[in-house]
């Protein structure tokens, strides 16, 4: 084509059933650049690896946008789907404007290449309806939002029933589900002690008798192996409530205080 052809490819979640979601996004990229002749190699690819839901800047998006309105002339983009491209009504005025000049905005973007219904290549250019493009965009919003709403309320869920489905701290690990079932113990995911945990159970120690944030993680870093910045330390450490069984759920701000723990009681006494 003689245009610049950027490729953006975005997680929608981190949950494990999301891990592959990355991998199929190249696949359909591919296919698609297969499909019109465009020589893989020089395709500028932007990869999002966070969810949407917790990057709400997405650096590879505006790190796109800077470079295509860097273009002498509109550039060609391909995405798996077009919810990919959609986050927020912001960032869907941003394609809008730079497909249809709107705005004061200069026309940088020649096409949208994306893979619709039957694996057939579909595309978006100005001679397509704006209508059409605006509301579908509008469209994968609602979607995302909706598709929020379910990942909080799952979330939540977790929560109340005492689980902490995200990546445990430093020290802390899921105990094994089968293990679990099999002594009969507990049905529910539980956080678990590992063999980090007396080292930062030392962390809390040294803070407590005045030490400062380097000498801990010197202490860490030698004796654990837990590689953390000073500039770090008490925010994912001496400050982390999960330590204590609480845990402040980011989006509604609600408190948990019963985080449950394989040894009946947190490793950190509140």
């Amino acid at each position: 084509t003689g245009k610049t052809i950027f490729a953006y490819m975005r997680r929608s979640t981190t949950k494990k059933e999301q891990a592959s979601s990355l991998p199929q996004q190249e696949e359909g990229i591919e296919y698609i650049a297969k499909n019109l002749w465009m020589e893989i190699s020089s395709i500028r690819s932007y990869v999002e690896s966070r969810s949407g839901f917790e990057n709400r800047s997405r650096k590879e998006w505006q790190k796109m946008l800077e470079e295509i309105d860097k273009q002498n002339e509109p550039c060609i983009i391909l995405c798996r789907d077009t919810s990919r491209l959609s986050r927020n009504p912001t960032d869907n005025l941003a394609i809008a404007n730079r497909m249809f000049w709107d705005n004061k905005q200069k026309k940088v973007i020649q096409s949208i290449y994306f893979l619709g219904t039957g694996m057939i290549v579909d595309e978006w250019n100005e001679k397509t309806n704006k209508k059409h493009i605006v509301d579908t965009l509008h469209q994968n919003y609602t979607d995302s939002m909706e598709n929020k709403e379910k990942c909080i309320a799952w979330v939540l869920l977790k929560l109340e029933q005492g689980e902490f489905p995200y990546c445990p701290p430093h020290g802390l690990s899921r105990a094994n589900r089968e293990w679990v079932k099999r002594t009969n113990r507990n049905e529910k995911t539980t956080l678990k002690q590992n063999e980090k945990m007396p080292f930062v159970r030392q962390a809390f120690e040294m803070k407590a008798k005045g030490r400062t944030a380097k000498e801990i993680c010197k202490y860490l870093k030698q004796y654990g192996g837990v590689h953390i910045s000073w500039k770090n330390i008490v925010e994912t450490i001496i400050s982390n409530t999960v330590y204590m069984g609480v845990y402040t759920e980011k989006t509604t701000g609600s408190v948990f205080e019963n985080i449950k723990f394989w040894e009946w009681k947190p490793p950190i006494d509140k």
